[in-house]
């Protein structure tokens, strides 16, 4: 009998919809300059609505409201050359610096978000 033959193992190609997807995963749906986008791009752009809406109203209510509280002291001040009442300006001044912290830990946290969960 005829000893059997043998042919050499060839490595097995990958499929054509393989050579298409990106080499880093982290950044499939939005692309580097996608993800770095605040109110929420980048989770439009990784195909999670939900999640970009979230982030945008929060972006957006934080916003807001340090505007709201920066032009009522500044009103205030041009309007009686000062504030008539210190104490009060005093906690206007506070909330709208701890808005506007939330604000950026928000932008951050959606940079993030957008990076780590595509």
């Amino acid at each position: 009998p005829a000893p059997p033959q043998v042919t050499p193992a060839t490595p097995a190609e990958p499929p054509p919809s393989a050579l298409l997807e990106p080499a880093t995963p982290a950044v499939r749906g939005c692309g580097v300059a996608g993800c770095l986008l605040p109110f929420g791009f980048g989770q439009f752009l990784n195909g999670r609505p939900l999640k970009g809406v979230v982030f945008a109203t929060s972006e957006l209510g934080f916003l807001a409201a340090n505007i709201a509280l920066y032009w009522s002291l500044r009103v205030e001040f041009d309007r009686y050359g000062g504030y008539r009442d210190e104490a009060s300006a005093s906690r206007r001044y506070t909330m709208q610096h701890i808005f506007l912290g939330l604000f950026a830990a928000t932008v951050i946290g959606g940079v993030v978000d957008a990076f780590v969960f595509p």
